[in-house]
């Protein structure tokens, strides 16, 4: 499930990406034959305009018992210290991520 939105403050943004990662786990916790394309290990990238905001809602899922995590410098240089793989430790989490203009604006070679 693909999603581009645009709310303002308050509109309800982080429901729109909770909710579905809640349907997809609770239905791996209850299968049902209907459904059966589920990934495996769903992953979720999250797009979020400033590294706090990662932060916080990479501890709300985790509340929730859903592994996480923010992937803004900071973080990683933290995960690398701790002698983590960055690739394990980000590969299979949802991963909430901050966007520059910069990168916005960088071209993919």
């Amino acid at each position: 499930m693909s999603q581009l939105v645009f709310i303002p403050t308050g509109g309800g943004k982080t429901a729109l990406f909770y909710i579905p990662i809640l349907i997809v786990l609770y239905m791996h916790d209850h299968p049902h034959p209907r459904f059966k394309t589920l990934p495996l290990k769903p992953v979720a990238l999250v797009v979020v305009p400033l590294n706090e905001l990662g932060n916080d809602h990479v501890n709300e899922l985790r509340e929730l018992g859903i592994d996480s995590i923010a992937s803004h410098a900071e973080e990683l240089e933290r995960v690398k210290a701790q002698g983590r793989n960055v690739y394990k430790t980000v590969s299979n989490r949802l991963i909430c991520d901050r966007l520059t203009q910069a990168t916005l604006n960088s071209k993919i070679d």
